[in-house]
């Protein structure tokens, strides 16, 4: 996992978890932590063993059109609504 401070209370950190059936969760947060931790943007990025994606969640690209927005999924048959996604819940994916 590398993190890296962009302010004393702004920081950034990315890293990525390879499953045993070979699967990989690539993931990135971007957060502030001033009272209490807060995500301004995140992606979580889970691909097959063969780098095919099996679905990745983020709060990046502007979908309005999704009930959830800015939350979403992306996977093989589009963009869907989604809960906030954290890397405990990737986990258990």
């Amino acid at each position: 996992m590398d993190c890296e401070e962009i302010e004393l209370h702004v920081g950034y950190f990315k890293g990525m978890l390879e499953f045993m059936d070979g699967s990989i969760l690539h993931f990135a947060e971007f957060v502030e932590t001033y009272e209490l931790v807060k995500r301004l943007k995140y992606k979580y990025h889970l691909q097959s063993e063969s780098g095919d994606l099996i679905a990745r969640w983020d709060n990046v690209l502007p979908h309005r059109d999704i009930s959830t927005f800015p939350h979403h999924k992306h996977d093989k048959k589009g963009v869907h609504p989604s809960k906030p996604a954290d890397l405990k819940y990737n986990v258990r994916f």
